[in-house]
């Protein structure tokens, strides 16, 4: 009987002793690794998640970057459809002329320049093509008074074509009531530029 009661404990404490090494097996072999594992997918889904955050704030950005491009572009076209081609220089000179004369203004001496002063090629965004843009200056000298020659420069800047004015010299002639004006209009033309001419003219170097 005792014997029983022996082997039966033996058995019993063998099996406790089998559990308890299963358990620490377990623990430090497969348990720690999915502590490790869970801890790494927690981390990714932090990443994740600014990532989404930050992403999203990226295309609401675009999105707002998109809208004011829009915009630029139209105001750009806007610009662009009130400079007139060089060829319509003799119209343009002439609307500006008849401008003056209109506000009041006298003409002392009218020399538009045949040279432009700067040039710049502009490629549009929506079609690609190239266009030159000229600045051609105009030497006028005018008689009259201030108040006729702010409403020329008001009608030149509401004029369909773009026109802008600088280096204005205002002289007071003895006690008259006139004024000689002294300024250089600039006046804007494009000229269309053709690609194919420009592959074919631009040969690359040996």
């Amino acid at each position: 009987m005792n014997e029983l009661l022996k082997n039966q404990r033996n058995i019993f404490v063998a099996i406790l002793s089998g559990i308890f090494l299963l358990v620490i097996i377990w623990y430090f072999v497969f348990h720690q690794s999915l502590a490790a594992a869970y801890s790494d997918l927690k981390q990714s889904q932090k990443s994740l998640t600014s990532k989404r955050t930050k992403y999203r704030r990226m295309e609401s950005e675009i999105i707002n970057i998109q809208d004011e491009w829009y915009n630029l572009n139209e105001e750009f076209e806007i610009v662009i459809d009130r400079i007139p081609d060089k060829s319509s220089f003799d119209n343009v000179s002439n609307a500006l002329y008849n401008m003056i004369k209109n506000n009041g203004l006298s003409v002392i001496s009218y020399s538009p320049s045949n040279i432009a002063i700067d040039k710049k090629t502009i490629i549009l965004p929506d079609s690609e093509d190239e266009i030159i843009i000229e600045k051609i200056p105009i030497d006028i000298e005018i008689n009259g008074n201030f108040i006729n020659f702010g409403k020329l420069l008001e009608n030149m800047t509401d004029s369909q074509y773009r026109l802008t004015a600088s280096n204005i010299d205002i002289a007071q002639k003895g006690n008259s009531s006139k004024l000689i004006i002294k300024f250089i209009s600039y006046a804007y033309f494009q000229t269309a530029v053709k690609k194919g001419y420009i592959a074919d003219s631009v040969k690359p170097k040996s």
